[in-house]
């Protein structure tokens, strides 16, 4: 398991936690990944963060990698690790 793995090529862009031999991401995602807020500047930061969600989703598809994205409104329990595919109930 590696935090803020940097993605190859890519200017520093990482991703939050990525476990590469069970092919899994995980993204742990503000408000700012989906309305401008104080972290942008303005809206040119903002449409650069959205590029960088894109990037990140494209590498990880590429590279047949599951990536997870878990927003700050989401209460990380069981039911929302089952619900992601993250886990699997128990019989």
């Amino acid at each position: 398991m590696t935090e803020e793995f940097i993605l190859p090529k890519s200017n520093g862009k990482s991703i939050d936690l990525v476990n590469i031999t069970k092919r899994v991401a995980i993204e742990a995602d503000g408000r700012f990944h989906e309305e401008q807020s104080f972290v942008h500047r303005n809206k040119f930061h903002f449409f650069k963060q959205l590029q960088n969600d894109e990037y990140k989703e494209n590498f990880c598809r590429i590279n047949n990698i599951k990536l997870f994205r878990i927003t700050e409104d989401d209460e990380l329990n069981e039911e929302l690790l089952i619900e992601l595919g993250i886990i699997w109930e128990k019989d």
